[in-house]
């Protein structure tokens, strides 16, 4: 099958939205939990979970006197302003404008955020979203039943624009969102890793008759000779 759709995570993949929610955790931790750092090991286990999960676990590893509802709550009204602020990651927008643009494929972001955050992750980049995808599903949407690593998310947004993930590239950079890319049967996926959990990504078991892994340093070092080679 050739490929005609791109699929994209939306955090450390396209934008650089990750260290805002570091540092609002951080401030939960000191104000409401033990006040210890918020280190790489929890970071690890929060990475491209949906949101409600991530919570649980922060609340849960640092003593947080509250639900994780409550967490959410509160950290939520401290990232509006920041997240407005979130710069691309370099080369995501030239790379997801030449997929939609010159090569003319399906495009769909698969992100484990929530609407509200979505909304100020991208509200200066509006004009972006609306030109470069077909569809936008995100982590609150009914229809998921369970998060990544589950495929859940990917197979929903391939269904929206038309195909199945074996006709689609999946674009990731945490370690459930690329084992939730493999499950979900996609034809090739490309892990842009933080470089703490290189090894994570280097360890990961697929069937490699159904899935392609690539893993890079950069997004914006993918190399299109894949897709040239497979459309």
């Amino acid at each position: 099958m050739s490929l005609k759709g791109a699929i994209f995570d939306l955090d450390g993949t396209l934008i650089d939205s990750e260290p805002i929610y570091f540092d609002a955790a951080q401030i939960m931790i000191n104000q409401y939990g033990n006040g210890k750092s918020f280190d790489w090991d929890t970071k690890i286990k929060t990475l491209g979970s949906p949101e409600l999960v991530t919570a649980k676990i922060i609340v849960d590893t640092f003593q947080i006197k509250l639900t994780p509802e409550e967490f959410l709550k509160k950290r939520n009204a401290i990232t509006p302003e920041n997240f407005k602020k979130c710069p691309f990651i370099p080369g995501a927008k030239e790379l997801t404008d030449k997929f939609k643009k010159e090569y003319k494929f399906k495009t769909a972001v698969a992100t484990s955020s929530a609407k509200i955050n979505f909304d100020y992750k991208t509200f200066n980049k509006r004009e972006w979203i609306k030109e470069d995808f077909d569809a936008i599903i995100l982590g609150d949407d009914p229809r998921i039943k369970k998060g990544k690593p589950a495929p859940d998310i990917f197979i929903l947004a391939a269904k929206e624009i038309g195909l199945e993930p074996k006709d689609c590239i999946m674009f990731e950079d945490s370690i459930g969102g690329i084992k939730a890319c493999i499950s979900s049967g996609a034809k090739i996926v490309v892990g842009i890793p933080d470089p703490h959990l290189r090894d994570k990504a280097e360890e990961i078991k697929y069937d490699e008759s159904v899935t392609k892994l690539i893993l890079l340093d950069k997004i914006k070092d993918f190399d299109w000779s894949i897709i040239n080679e497979n459309i």
